[in-house]
């Protein structure tokens, strides 16, 4: 729900759940995606913060590492992120663009 949230650019609020029952990697690697979560009585709540999302390396794990369970949804959050931030991404050379119903070859500009 968190990283679903995020990709809308939304906000959530999750009752009946502590930040430690999160685990400490899934935490991380939420904030380093640019993702504020903070506690309230009874809860939590996620937001994107206001630099947006931001591109990171995860890896899973077993317990407590992060769930190998939450990688799709990490990797859908991250097809919003910016690479901006990212010096070590390494873009490929022939990639092609989607834009409402049109394809772009980046290499040509052709479409």
């Amino acid at each position: 729900m968190i990283m679903a949230t995020a990709v809308t650019d939304g906000t959530i609020e999750l009752d009946g759940i502590t930040l430690r029952e999160l685990p400490k990697a899934q935490r991380q690697v939420l904030a380093d995606a640019g993702l504020i979560l903070t506690s309230y009585d009874g809860g939590i709540r996620a937001a994107t913060g206001t630099g947006g999302l931001r591109a990171v390396r995860a890896r899973t794990g077993p317990h407590p590492g992060r769930p190998t369970d939450t990688a799709p949804q990490l990797a859908a959050l991250l097809t919003q992120a910016s690479y901006q931030d990212r010096p070590d991404q390494v873009r490929p050379a022939h990639r092609v663009d989607v834009r409402i119903g049109k394809l772009q070859d980046e290499r040509s500009g052709e479409g």
